[in-house]
């Protein structure tokens, strides 16, 4: 089907002939053509501003929303984001010429259409992440436009792009340096469409592959800029609070050898919820004059407790398991194992990470894990776990961080005695003996001399 012609797309004959005298062209698609290329360079971009080109492109533009002349948009859209690319004449005149609601208009029609048009969505964005450089004021006419209900829409359309580095720093403007993330999370939920798409009110707990999906993001953001970010305490309490919530719907029944993401949404949202809060944690108090920072707020939050909680009660790295087996042999009357498996493949590793990063230069905590006898459970971690890759090196960070500085932990550890220990080569060459208290039936990592 050929595309409608210019007359009946209703472009009026002032914008056609401004581009057509711009690129000294004689056809409308050939102008654009020219002009993205004129457009590249720098002095390109500043010839076609001082020419008022900008509006002319914002008028074409609205003019063919919902036609089906795709071609014609898509260029339009890309002369568009090469005019705004560092020249402060062409984004000034973008926000005085309701730019960011032209741009808006495009990406609602592109994000409600059966199949979203991921090049339009993706062009939209990079005319607003060019424009937004302009400074605080462009910035926060982004954000009026854009907050929060099409940030929604973006957030549930997952395969546009969210690997480049401008859509990484959106997200991560919007939820780790400003308060916004437990808003868009929460407008994320599972949506029941028997109900008109109605947001579903439940006592029961549940997520939606879209919040798992978010979540995977901003744990990819915070790690890749853990040095530069002071997470906001509100985001810190809100993870874990998701992470706690996801904890009671989550079986630890079945065997899982699948790393994240798993393709379960409870369990990835469980999963990277745990890497946010290993990542939140790894902040080392840096910023001397906040009186209580994130660490301090998720660890009255009762942080410890639950995660030394969940190593006491996960079943233990495969060495440990076969030291146990063996007593277990010699003991025909020991009690059934009721011990849970790891939803994942790392979960341990990553309770392990996140108590190791909170204790580091923290002697409060220090001593809270050794008064909640988790120095014990953490010393069963320094071995290697085919189930947990580099859980032993996580292990002996964070006996390294308990014992740095800290008299108490270190005769705690100098102190232990073998009292029936049970023989694993991999174990002994680490100098280490595992002892199985005759009672619970759990093992400890000892000494061996």
């Amino acid at each position: 089907m050929k595309n409608p012609s210019l007359s009946e797309q209703s472009i009026p004959e002032r914008i056609i002939q401004q581009l057509l005298s711009a690129a000294k062209s004689f056809t409308l698609e050939a102008s654009l053509d020219i002009l993205i290329e004129a457009s590249k360079s720098t002095e390109g971009r500043s010839d076609l501003a001082s020419q008022n080109i900008l509006p002319s492109v914002l008028e074409l533009i609205q003019r063919l929303i919902d036609t089906s002349s795709g071609a014609l948009l898509l260029s339009s859209l890309k002369l568009l984001r090469n005019l705004c690319a560092g020249e402060i004449r062409n984004q000034n005149v973008f926000i005085e010429q309701s730019g960011v609601g032209v741009v808006s208009s495009i990406l609602q029609y592109a994000m409600l259409m059966c199949d979203p048009d991921i090049v339009i969505i993706r062009l939209g964005l990079q005319v607003l992440a060019n424009v937004s450089l302009a400074g605080e004021e462009h910035q926060q006419a982004i954000w009026r436009e854009l907050f929060p209900d099409n940030f929604v829409l973006l957030a549930r359309i997952r395969y546009f792009g969210f690997g480049e580095d401008w859509v990484k720093l959106l997200l991560s403007r919007i939820c780790l340096e400003e308060p916004y993330f437990p808003l868009l999370f929460s407008k994320l939920c599972p949506v029941d469409n028997s109900k008109d798409g109605e947001k579903v009110e439940s006592e029961d707990v549940s997520f939606s592959s879209e919040q798992a999906f978010l979540l995977t993001i901003i744990s990819e953001i915070l790690n890749e800029r853990i040095g530069d970010i002071t997470v906001p305490n509100d985001f810190a309490s809100c993870v874990f609070r998701i992470f706690q919530s996801s904890l009671s719907i989550i079986d630890f029944t079945p065997i899982c050898k699948c790393s994240l993401p798993t393709g379960t949404t409870a369990v990835d949202v469980l999963g990277y919820s745990l890497a946010i809060l290993r990542d939140i944690c790894a902040q080392d108090g840096r910023h001397k004059d906040i009186s209580e920072d994130a660490v301090d707020v998720l660890l009255s939050l009762g942080l410890l407790d639950l995660l030394l909680g969940l190593l006491r009660n996960v079943e233990p790295p495969a060495m440990i398991k076969k030291a146990l087996q063996q007593a277990e042999n010699e003991d025909r009357s020991s009690r059934p194992n009721s011990l849970k498996r790891c939803p994942y493949k790392g979960f341990r590793r990553d309770i392990v990470a996140v108590i190791a990063n909170c204790s580091y230069r923290r002697k409060h905590v220090q001593d809270d894990i050794r008064k909640k006898n988790g120095v014990f459970v953490l010393l069963q971690q320094c071995v290697a776990d085919e189930n947990n890759p580099f859980l032993r090196e996580w292990g002996i960070w964070a006996m390294r961080n308990l014992l740095e500085g800290n008299l108490e932990n270190q005769k705690l550890v100098a102190e232990l005695e073998v009292q029936g220990s049970v023989d694993v080569p991999e174990i002994a060459e680490l100098g280490l003996q595992i002892e199985v208290d005759p009672k619970t039936r759990r093992a400890k990592l000892v000494n061996a001399s």
